[in-house]
């Protein structure tokens, strides 16, 4: 019998290790059931918007536009992108209906979640916060769960796994110090992360693939795959913001780029007596 990790209190929180049990259920014909999905705010990671917008079969251009407001901080470059409300007084989720959440396959990181939460620790072992929301039924169910077995239900680890490469990102120390005020490079920064669509069109319709020296196996996966071209942007990022070398650049390119600014008198050609 494996041994039951201890339970912990922390003010009014209770914290659960991944042994630990907790008893919650959320479905039809629960009194409250859909009324939490209203007037909260759910940020969405670049993963998030891949499932939805590919549950409705829309284009992220689209899914952006009608179910996001998009923000971002005033010192730094990327996005803050949260899920939209309606305009209405209860400000419900667009995506909820009687039978319950239509896109619930692939909802998002925080919808999943609940109602855990990961606590914050540098200690080695990883405890959750119980949320407790007022008026939620949920927690009067019989329905008891292990913490381990509910984070693999909720695919949590599918969905941390490319959250955690994205905060690899932004969380990068010369990433915390970039002041980019070109509205250009806020837009591909935007493009490469959310808005995968546009951005497949820029890898295949601009000089991108003249420049970088994709594998060929990898180009055609791009075509199909947008986890797999969000991949690329996270690496196009790296490359770009944080001037590691996560792409090749073609052979003979950097040089051809050079003479052309020489060319057009915005590089000094070097006096070939200098040393």
């Amino acid at each position: 019998m494996e041994e039951k990790a201890e339970q912990k209190e922390e003010g009014q929180q209770k914290l659960l290790g991944v042994y630990d049990f907790f008893q919650f259920e959320c479905r039809k014909g629960i009194k409250c059931f859909n009324t939490c999905c209203a007037n909260v705010n759910i940020f969405l990671t670049p993963y998030d918007v891949i499932r939805m917008k590919n549950n409705l079969g829309i284009s992220s251009e689209e899914f952006l536009q009608k179910y996001t407001t998009i923000l971002r901080p005033e010192k730094g470059i990327f996005p803050v992108v949260l899920l939209r409300l309606r305009d209405d007084k209860e400000k419900q989720c667009y995506f909820v209906s009687e039978e319950g959440c239509q896109v619930y396959a692939d909802r998002p990181w925080a919808c999943r979640m609940f109602p855990l939460d990961k606590k914050e620790s540098d200690e080695e072992e990883t405890f959750f916060i119980l949320k407790h929301r007022e008026g939620c039924l949920g927690f009067e169910q019989k329905n008891s769960w292990r913490v381990e077995d509910w984070i693999f239900n909720q695919e949590m680890n599918v969905f941390e796994r490319y959250e955690s490469l994205y905060q690899a990102i932004t969380e990068h120390e010369r990433a915390q110090g970039l002041e980019v005020a070109n509205p250009d490079v806020l837009l591909m920064v935007q493009m490469a992360t959310y808005n995968l669509d546009k951005f497949r069109k820029f890898v295949f319709e601009s000089n991108f693939l003249n420049y970088f020296d994709l594998e060929k196996a990898r180009e055609k996966v791009i075509k199909h795959d947008d986890v797999e071209l969000l991949l690329l942007g996270f690496d196009w990022l790296k490359f770009g913001l944080l001037g590691q070398q996560t792409l090749s650049v073609k052979e003979g390119v950097a040089e051809e780029k050079k003479k052309d600014l020489e060319k057009r008198g915005l590089l000094k050609a070097k006096n070939p007596h200098e040393q």
